[in-house]
């Protein structure tokens, strides 16, 4: 194999290097394919419980269009048993508004759940007060005031039984 470009050398020396980091990027592609602990985590088998969920490791799981996982590291509250969170738009976002499953990533599981838009503004105060109290100063600092008259999506999160 050649690798030719504006100014590359084409000694011997220079193209066994080439030959070299070629082989190099290649084993490094197959040891990250088959590297253990990089399969999904286990779906859980009982429903999640989002009272006791751990606010900073938490990720919501979704499809992208081309078929790769993707996981977010999100905020969530749980109101009246349900979760809820809050988004900008965001690729995951993104993958829920074309149809993506959604889980819920805690403790090395993945818990199904179905995602419910929320319009209602008093509900949306709601869920911002219970961020507001959940995370305290950092929520104000990262999201501001008036957020539940904003157009950002709020979803509520079901547990899947």
């Amino acid at each position: 194999m050649t690798i030719r470009s504006r100014g590359a050398s084409t000694t011997p020396g220079a193209r066994r290097g080439a030959r070299c980091l070629g082989a190099l990027s290649s084993t490094l592609l197959i040891t990250l394919l088959v590297a253990p602990g990089c399969a999904s985590p286990p779906i859980a088998d009982r429903p999640i419980e989002f009272e006791s969920v751990d606010p900073w490791s938490l990720h919501v799981v979704t499809e992208d269009a081309d078929g790769d996982v993707r996981a977010a590291r999100i905020w969530i509250v749980s109101l009246d048993g349900d979760g809820y969170i809050r988004t900008k738009q965001s690729r995951w976002f993104a993958n829920l508004e074309r149809g993506s499953w959604c889980r819920i990533r805690v403790d090395g599981r993945e818990y199904p759940v179905e995602v419910e838009m929320i319009d209602d503004p008093v509900l949306r105060e709601r869920i911002d007060a219970a961020f507001a109290e959940k995370y305290g100063w950092q929520e104000s600092l990262v999201i501001g005031d008036g957020r539940a008259q904003s157009a950002d999506p709020y979803m509520r999160l079901r547990a899947i039984r």
